[in-house]
C-alpha cells in the first residue's frame, strides 16, 4: 500500500466514524442539518481538516457550525475510543460549499432553460447536502492498517482515490446469497476463465464506469484464482472515474511479449467497440480464446463462449455472478472487487433509477454493499460531484436545446468549441444526455457530438416507446431499448437533418 492510499484510509474512516458520532451520539438538532463531505489528515496525524455541507440560510449554517466546533471535542475524545490509530488529530471544522455553488449553477440553468435572463446576484433558497457513505452499525470497529503518510497541504481540487477496508464493512446475519442467480453464467465462460493462467481483460473505447468496473473485475476473479490479468482499454480514462481502485492499471495497449492465453472482452455491444487496440493488435485478438461479457441488447455475437444477456442492467452485474460462479468472494483483493463493480452498477441504472435495475440487480448490488463497497460514496462521486468547467459545458449545451413535435423530440449538439469555451474536457460530456432525456415531454432526447469529420450520437427513449436500437440502426448502432448511440460518417450540421427526421418517423408511430 502507497502512502497516499494509507492517508486516503485514515481520512475515509474519519469521516464516516465522524459523521456517525454526530449522528448518533451528539444530541444538538442544528447538527442534523449539516453532512461531513471529506476529511484531510496533515502527514504527522497532528491536525485534520473536517469538510461540512450545512443546508439552509447563511445565519443557519453559522449556527450549525459554531454548534459543530462546540462539539468536536466530544467527536475527538470519542475517536480515540472507536479507532487504533497512534494518534488522534486535532479537528479543524471548513464549511464546504461546493453544494451551494452547484445549486447555484442549476438555478442558473433553470432560468435559461425558461428564457429568462440570468440573475447572478440572486439569492438561493437554500443548499443541498452532499450524502456520504454508509455509516458503520453499532458495535463495529474500524482499524487502520500501517501509518498515516503524508499529503498536500491545500485543499485538493478532486476528490481522493476510494479506498475499501471490508474489516469494517457490517456483517448480515443472514448473509445475501447470489448462488441461485449465479447459475444464469454460461459453463464455457467459467471453464475458460477457470483455466486461464495470463488474461488480457479489455474494455470498449472512450471507458465508462461500467466498462472499467467490469474489467477491473474480470482482473481481481482471475488474480483470486491464481492468475495474473491486464486491463486495456483504447482510449486512457477520463479523471471522473480516477476514484476506482486500481484504475491506474488500466494501459491502452497489452503488454508486449506477455504470453496471453484468453482475452476478455467486457461491455462492448460490437467487437468494434474495442477501438483502436484492437487494430493495432489484430493478430493478438484473432490468435487468442474468447470470452465475451456483455449487456447490450444489440449485441450479435454468437460464439461458445459469448455472454450476452440484455436483461442485466450492467456488464457489472454479470461479472460479480461470474466471481459467484467462480467461487470467488466478493471482498477479494480488499473490497477492491466489490467497489469497482458496484460503481458500474451505479453508473448504468443511474444510482437504480432507471427502469432497467431489477430485483436481481438490486440483490447483487446488496451483495456488493454487505462485501463492503461504499453505495453512497460512489453514487456521489459519479452523479454529485462536478468540476466546474463540466458545469459551464452543460450550461452551454442546455442553452442550445432544439425542440420539436411540440416537445416529443429535445436535442442539442456538443462541439469542440464548446470545450475550448469552458475549458471542459471530452470525458465532461458524461451526463448531459440523461440530462436532455428529463425534457417533460420527450419520447426521445438526443444529443450529436463533434466528433472530427463524423458525429457520434447519444440517443435516450421512454419506456413503452421508441426504441433507441432501432433509431442507431440506421448508422450502424446499437445499445440498449432506452439507451443507445451511434457514429454517423458526417458533420453535425450535416448530420442533425436525417438524425431527427428518423426520429421524428419513429414518434409518430407511438400512441400515449
Amino acid at each position: 500500500m502507497t502512502m497516499s492510499q494509507r492517508t486516503e484510509r485514515v481520512d475515509e474512516l474519519l469521516r464516516q466514524e465522524i459523521g456517525a458520532i454526530l449522528a448518533r451520539d451528539v444530541s444538538d438538532p442544528r447538527i442534523g442539518f449539516a453532512t461531513v463531505t471529506e476529511v484531510e489528515t496533515a502527514a504527522d496525524l497532528q491536525h485534520a481538516k473536517v469538510w461540512v455541507s450545512v443546508i439552509g440560510q447563511p445565519a443557519e449554517r453559522h449556527e450549525t457550525l459554531a454548534a459543530l466546533g462546540r462539539a468536536m471535542p466530544f467527536v475527538r475524545r470519542q475517536l480515540g475510543s472507536r479507532l487504533r490509530l497512534r494518534r488522534i488529530p486535532e479537528l479543524h471544522l471548513r464549511l464546504d460549499d461546493s453544494a451551494e455553488r452547484g445549486t447555484r449553477v442549476l438555478h442558473l440553468l433553470h432560468e435559461l432553460e425558461e428564457g429568462k435572463v440570468p440573475d447572478d446576484a440572486a439569492p438561493v433558497a437554500e443548499t443541498l447536502p452532499t450524502p456520504v457513505v454508509r455509516l458503520p452499525r453499532e458495535g463495529e470497529t474500524l482499524e487502520v492498517v500501517g501509518e498515516a503518510a503524508a499529503i498536500e497541504p491545500d485543499r485538493p481540487t478532486s476528490r481522493p482515490s476510494m479506498s475499501v477496508d471490508v474489516r469494517a464493512a457490517g456483517r448480515r446475519s443472514d448473509p445475501i446469497d447470489l448462488r441461485p442467480w449465479a447459475s444464469a453464467v454460461p459453463e464455457a465462460v467459467v471453464a475458460r476463465i477457470r483455466g486461464a493462467r495470463r488474461v488480457l481483460a479489455v474494455g470498449h473505447e472512450s471507458p465508462d464506469a461500467d466498462t472499467l468496473g467490469a474489467t477491473l473485475g474480470v482482473c481481481r476473479i482471475v488474480e483470486a484464482l491464481g492468475g495474473t490479468a491486464d486491463a486495456v482499454c483504447s482510449d486512457p480514462v477520463p479523471p471522473l472515474y480516477g476514484f476506482m481502485p486500481g484504475i491506474e492499471q488500466v494501459r491502452t495497449d497489452p503488454a508486449p511479449d506477455a504470453g496471453y492465453d484468453l482475452v476478455v472482452v467486457s461491455d462492448c455491444g460490437t467487437l468494434d467497440r474495442v477501438g483502436a487496440v484492437r487494430e493495432r493488435h489484430r493478430d493478438l485478438f484473432e490468435r487468442l480464446p474468447r470470452v465475451v461479457i456483455d449487456h447490450h441488447a444489440s449485441n450479435a455475437v454468437a460464439a461458445e463462449a459469448d455472454w450476452v444477456e440484455p436483461q442485466s442492467a450492467a456488464t457489472c452485474e454479470m461479472v460479480a455472478l461470474l466471481a459467484v460462479r467462480l467461487g470467488v468472494p466478493l471482498t477479494a483483493a480488499d473490497g477492491a472487487l466489490a467497489a469497482s463493480l458496484m460503481a458500474g452498477i451505479v453508473m448504468d441504472t443511474a444510482t437504480f433509477a432507471h427502469p432497467n435495475a431489477t430485483p436481481r440487480t438490486l440483490e447483487v448490488a446488496a451483495a456488493l454493499l454487505e462485501a463492503g463497497a461504499p453505495l453512497a460514496d460512489i453514487s456521489r462521486r459519479l452523479y454529485r460531484t462536478k468540476p466546474d468547467a463540466q458545469l459551464r459545458l452543460f450550461g452551454r449545451v442546455l442553452a442550445s436545446l432544439g425542440r420539436r413535435l411540440d416537445g416529443r423530440l429535445v436535442w442539442s449538439t456538443l462541439r469542440d468549441a464548446d470545450l475550448v469555451a469552458t475549458g471542459a474536457l471530452p470525458a465532461h460530456s458524461e451526463g448531459i444526455i440523461d440530462l436532455l432525456a428529463q425534457a417533460e415531454l420527450a419520447e426521445v432526447a438526443i444529443l450529436l457530438k463533434e466528433a472530427g469529420s463524423a458525429t457520434r450520437l447519444s440517443v435516450r427513449t421512454r419506456p413503452g416507446g421508441v426504441d433507441a436500437t432501432v433509431l442507431t440502426a440506421a448508422w450502424g448502432g446499437g445499445g440498449h431499448a432506452r439507451a443507445a448511440g451511434a457514429t454517423v460518417p458526417l458533420a453535425v450540421d450535416e448530420a442533425t437533418g436525417p438524425v431527427l427526421a428518423e426520429a421524428e418517423r419513429l414518434i409518430a408511430a407511438v400512441a400515449r
